[in-house]
């Protein structure tokens, strides 16, 4: 019984390669009785290994080389997820992020050929301000007290950087 059982396992796994090699001899042509079971077996594991591979954000515009068989299928699924990652990059946006990215797009209208070093400054976010907070208070108490138009306290200093000289009067 044993013996009779392993011999049907291994014609139907002889059976089974033969499928398969002649499916891969076929696989140039259209969909047919002799290539099925490989089309299926390619179609089956580019997808599992797109699933493995997908883009993790929309700058990434990495995507597996489809098979033959399924390019058209692999650039409407490219396109659905890349507009299935803006959507989901949109609504995650907070107002803050939106007012940076909309002053971005000012700047590089503005930088765009002029200035050799915004290229690489464009993923860098602005400040808020270039004012620390521990220099804004202070600046504050001295525009009280001394009536001064002046935003960030200021150090005079002599030509040979000698100690602080009191600062002038003029306005």
């Amino acid at each position: 019984m044993k013996a009779r059982r392993r011999a049907k396992r291994r014609q139907e796994a002889a059976q089974l390669i033969r499928r398969f090699i002649k499916g891969f001899i076929y696989r140039h042509e259209e969909y047919c009785a002799e290539n099925d079971y490989f089309m299926d077996h390619v179609r089956y594991s580019f997808l599992k290994n797109l699933r493995k591979n997908l883009p993790k954000n929309v700058l990434d515009k990495n995507w597996p080389t489809p098979p033959t068989l399924l390019v058209e299928a692999s650039e409407h699924l490219q396109r659905l997820h890349m507009r299935n990652m803006v959507i989901k990059y949109c609504r995650r946006v907070q107002p803050e992020w939106k007012k940076q990215m909309m002053q971005k797009v000012v700047a590089s209208e503005i930088f765009k050929d002029q200035k050799d070093s915004y290229s690489y400054s464009v993923g860098r976010l602005f400040l808020d301000s270039r004012l620390g907070k521990p220099s804004y208070i202070p600046c504050l108490t001295q525009l009280h007290k001394h009536n001064r138009h002046c935003l960030v306290p200021l150090l005079h200093r002599t030509r040979a950087n000698q100690p602080q000289s009191p600062p002038d009067s003029r306005e």
